[in-house]
């Protein structure tokens, strides 16, 4: 086998250290939209619905959305899958729950919020990926497919995204529906891209 083939394994520091450095990330990509109310696709964009509709905490709708998606991810995942992503998520609904008490950001651009926003949370998408864990939601399901059915997972969040998006009409005015529109092609451009079968070998 040629050494470009040779697939390494992470070790149980590499795997930790690497979700909670993706899901530093992804925390932080869901606090930059909040501080700039706009929302975005996938799980992440429906708990920023929710907390804006009802006024809960965007950590705790986080959890709650994703409870459905775990159990699809024991059966069909398995469980070293599911406890990763429980924990990564847990992760992220403290760290969005804790921000208030450690930063506060007192304006923004809400472009630049959309944005890098975004891309934020692509990047922690795809961390939590290469370590084997998802960020939840839909996330669990587009990774299964690409990895059972050869489905890119982009293409899979991106679908759902319309629906998404398409709800945020209902709480958004057009320019705010936009930049969430925005902040959902930043995140799927970053897994349309990077997130391909063979183009990380390690595991």
């Amino acid at each position: 086998m040629p050494d470009s083939d040779v697939r390494i394994k992470h070790t149980f520091f590499q795997d930790w250290f690497g979700i909670i450095s993706a899901t530093s990330l992804m925390g932080l990509g869901v606090i930059l939209l909040k501080t700039a109310h706009i929302a975005t696709g996938g799980v992440a964009g429906t708990s920023l619905l929710l907390s804006y509709v009802t006024g809960f905490p965007v950590g705790m709708w986080f959890t709650l959305v994703n409870l459905p998606f775990f159990i699809f991810g024991y059966f069909f995942m398995g469980w070293e899958f599911t406890v990763k992503t429980v924990v990564a998520n847990l992760l992220v609904m403290l760290m969005t729950m804790g921000a208030p008490h450690v930063i506060t950001i007192s304006s923004i651009n809400p472009v630049f919020a959309a944005v890098f926003g975004g891309i934020a949370i692509g990047i922690g998408i795809l961390g939590q990926a290469r370590h084997g864990t998802g960020s939840g939601g839909i996330g669990i399901v587009a990774l299964y497919l690409q990895r059972e059915k050869g489905i890119n997972a982009g293409r899979t969040i991106l679908s759902t995204d319309v629906l998404i998006l398409g709800s945020s009409f209902f709480v958004f005015d057009i320019y705010h529906v936009g930049l969430s529109i925005l902040s959902a092609i930043c995140i799927s451009s970053m897994l349309l891209t990077f997130h391909k079968p063979g183009l990380y070998t390690g595991y």
